[in-house]
């Protein structure tokens, strides 16, 4: 997962917390992210540093590759990564916490701290 934003975005701050969706595979009787491949516990709540990198090919933009990323709503996560999913594919429920320092596009958020909720689909 990958959020472009323009440089002059700015990060904001959780006034409240932020329901939000996101993808994990079930491994070995394990969670782990889709991406990155981290285990993850539901229920936990875990934390990363935000990371972006200017584009060189599309000037005043940034890439940020590095943060917890998710989508708005399960619509959202579905359209825009439902190529990416397998049979042991799951969508969890997730917060970000009031007060974590986050960045938002139209379907994507990526945030300092994520807590995992619960699996919604099964």
């Amino acid at each position: 997962m990958c959020l472009t934003i323009s440089i002059f975005q700015r990060q904001k701050i959780a006034k409240e917390d932020i329901e939000c969706y996101k993808y994990v595979d079930l491994y070995y009787g394990s969670y782990q992210t889709l991406f990155m491949t981290q285990n993850i516990i539901i229920g936990e709540t875990y934390h990363s540093e935000i990371y972006g990198k200017l584009r060189s090919s599309l000037l005043f933009q940034i890439d940020i590759r590095e943060g917890l990323h998710s989508c708005h709503t399960k619509y959202d996560l579905i359209q825009l990564y439902i190529c990416a999913t397998t049979p042991h594919t799951k969508i969890v429920k997730c917060i970000i916490p009031k007060g974590s320092k986050y960045y938002s596009s139209n379907k994507e958020y990526v945030s300092n701290t994520l807590k995992y909720i619960e699996i919604v689909n099964d």
